[in-house]
């Protein structure tokens, strides 16, 4: 596990569901409530390691978060890589439509990490570039 890794008592692992079903205010309410609870100040910053759910979820956390902390985004999927992390379109869905925010401080690819990709997301990545591309 990623936090593992890092200094003792410098990183707390606040997980949510995958899948765009759970990219809800419900969901935002939650993880601020807990950052709250554990009283994150100003001075914390969001990791969002995952895939574009997590990556617009965690944004959308700390761009609100005591009226915005950093967010450092370390996608695990092609799509979030060339996609989903980039471009400050965080947020949440609503009934009423998607809201948007903030862009990242950082972002960190590890290549890698696509060798363990089921081959699917490869196309799914080719559309998402294609569909970029023709915004240019």
């Amino acid at each position: 596990m990623v936090a593992d890794q890092l200094e003792k008592g410098s990183v707390e692992v606040l997980t949510t569901l995958a899948g765009e079903l759970h990219k809800t205010r419900e969901n935002w309410a939650w993880l601020t409530d807990q950052m709250l609870a554990k009283r994150y100040g100003r001075d914390s910053v969001v990791i969002a390691l995952g895939g574009g759910v997590v990556g617009d979820l965690a944004g959308f956390v700390a761009a609100t978060y005591m009226r915005g902390i950093p967010v450092v985004q370390v996608p695990t999927t092609l799509v979030a890589m060339v996609d989903a992390s980039i471009g400050g379109k965080t947020g949440v869905d609503t009934s009423a439509g998607k809201t948007w925010w903030a862009f990242s401080i950082l972002l960190l690819l590890c290549l890698p990490i696509l060798k363990s990709l089921p081959h699917f997301h490869l196309g799914k990545c080719v559309r998402v570039l294609q569909r970029l591309s023709s915004m240019a």
